[in-house]
């Protein structure tokens, strides 16, 4: 499932805009690829990365344990992706965009798309000049 959530974000192309995600966390073992869309609520698995809402990817790795198993669950993790970039492009052709909601798409590097669950527990949009 896709975790989405509206933000607004002062419109000032120039900008460093970062979004932070909070505590997240994958049941699977295999590494999980999280897709990260920008002002595209109905983004899924089959959008393709050339949408001009594409804001790039996070690799979610499982973590090794001492001795070199895999945990069944990843611990908690903060990810973060510089969206600046993209945001100000989105902004410049339609400034209604500075209205910004993200939305994540897990993607299985298995190419099984549909069965990364991934669980997310908050998602923020860090803007600094």
């Amino acid at each position: 499932g896709a975790a989405a959530l509206a933000l607004t974000a002062p419109a000032k192309p120039a900008l460093r805009a970062r979004v932070l995600i909070e505590g997240v966390s994958s049941p699977r073992q295999q590494p999980v690829r999280i897709r990260v869309f920008l002002n595209a609520p109905t983004a899924n698995a089959d959008t393709p990365l050339t949408d001009p809402h594409f804001a790039g990817s996070i690799l979610l790795v499982p973590s090794l344990v001492p001795g070199g198993k895999h945990t069944h669950e990843h611990p908690p993790v903060t990810l973060s992706i510089d969206v600046s970039r993209k945001l100000a492009e989105l902004i410049r052709d339609d400034p209604a965009n500075a209205k910004v909601s993200v939305t994540l798409v897990p993607v299985g590097l298995d190419k099984k798309l549909s069965d990364a669950k991934v669980e997310v527990k908050r998602i923020a949009l860090k803007v600094t000049d």
